[in-house]
């Protein structure tokens, strides 16, 4: 169901992205890598929580949990 004010990106039913969960409007460049990642790890079988909503890869490598 939709939700007013909400902007999600999802990726087989899982959390990409939310603007209600993160508080932000998305940056495009970020919900789109991790949306090409989320595919390309799942096409190869790799676990893609590291992709959904409340991670965010930071510049110097790693994850940023919120």
């Amino acid at each position: 169901m939709p939700r007013a004010y909400a902007f999600e990106v999802s990726y087989k039913g899982m959390l990409v992205f939310s603007k209600l969960k993160g508080g932000y409007w998305p940056n495009l460049e970020l919900v789109s890598y991790k949306c090409m990642m989320a595919y390309m790890d799942d096409r190869q079988g790799k676990n893609i929580d590291q992709w959904l909503a409340g991670n965010t890869p930071l510049k110097e490598g790693g994850f940023r949990t919120s």
